[in-house]
């Protein structure tokens, strides 16, 4: 019998990873002077992936992770976190929404910084394994200069349509630094697949 694979782009290393990132922001935070509850944030990064693959019918994965978290926490006794911790995973699960405090702001940086840098490339091809976009790239115009980036039809395109542009949508400073690093990773990665494209282009006569 084949084994299932699990998805490695939201296992348990991300989480570690997320962690991390979390407790760096954090950090840097609360010598600019904002100081996040650590109870609130520890629990919602250990538990921001937690209602991936178990959502019930008709729920979403923010419902999910929110409901599969309550019961956690209320059967730990800790029901006290319940409220912080469930506005928290929303605020950063839901999409378009603005992180309404401190700890859902560092968790959605700390989430997104492992979209970037060399660990973002190996998640992007991993994310899209199991989305199965149809293609690499587009062969008439692999870089998306004279069309608008489809990372649905192309898997290459995610890299100038989404990841490139996180580092404007980051609310905490070391958190936009770091994404500006991890950014300039992913903009050399792409210019290589760029060159390999271009050189696998057929010549015009």
């Amino acid at each position: 019998m084949k084994r299932q694979a699990s998805n490695l782009a939201h296992d348990h290393t991300h989480v570690m990873r997320v962690w991390a990132n979390a407790h760096r922001i954090a950090t840097h935070e609360a010598a600019a002077g904002r100081v996040a509850d650590g109870d609130i944030l520890e629990a919602a990064v250990w538990m921001h992936e937690i209602g991936r693959g178990v959502e019930e019918r008709g729920e979403s994965t923010a419902d999910a992770c929110v409901r599969v978290a309550d019961e956690l926490m209320r059967r730990n006794g800790l029901a006290d976190l319940v409220w912080p911790v469930g506005e928290t995973l929303i605020s950063h699960l839901s999409p378009g929404r603005e992180p309404a405090t401190l700890e859902a702001a560092i968790l959605q940086d700390a989430d997104w910084l492992d979209d970037l840098g060399a660990i973002g490339v190996a998640r992007t091809f991993l994310d899209h394994d199991q989305i199965m976009a149809p293609a690499l790239y587009d062969p008439d115009d692999p870089g998306a200069e004279h069309r608008p980036p489809d990372p649905s039809a192309f898997l290459f395109d995610v890299f100038p349509g989404r990841l490139n542009r996180l580092p404007d949508r980051f609310g905490t400073t070391w958190g936009q630094a770091e994404a500006r690093r991890r950014v300039g990773v992913l903009e050399a990665f792409h210019r290589a697949i760029l060159r390999d494209c271009a050189a696998a282009m057929p010549r015009r006569s």
